[in-house]
């Protein structure tokens, strides 16, 4: 498996404000993101899970642990 940003070859979908009503459908494979970080200052992490929509909920496309340093 290659994970990587497909800028030139996926369709990529920011919504820049709230309020988008959007439907995830079965089979859609999305990104989800959070960045967590002190507000103002220029260092934090983002994490990121790439997970499988499917007719119950989701699955995880990969289970890569996160390092418990990053929690801190």
């Amino acid at each position: 498996m290659n994970i990587a940003h497909a800028q030139d070859s996926a369709p990529i979908h920011l919504f820049e404000r709230t309020g988008y009503d959007g439907v995830f459908e079965e089979n859609m494979t999305i990104s989800v993101e959070s960045y967590i970080g002190e507000p103002g200052q220029k260092n934090g992490v983002k994490l990121e899970e790439m997970v499988r929509v499917t007719s119950t909920g989701y699955e995880l496309v990969a289970n890569f642990p996160f390092e418990k340093e990053l929690f801190v």
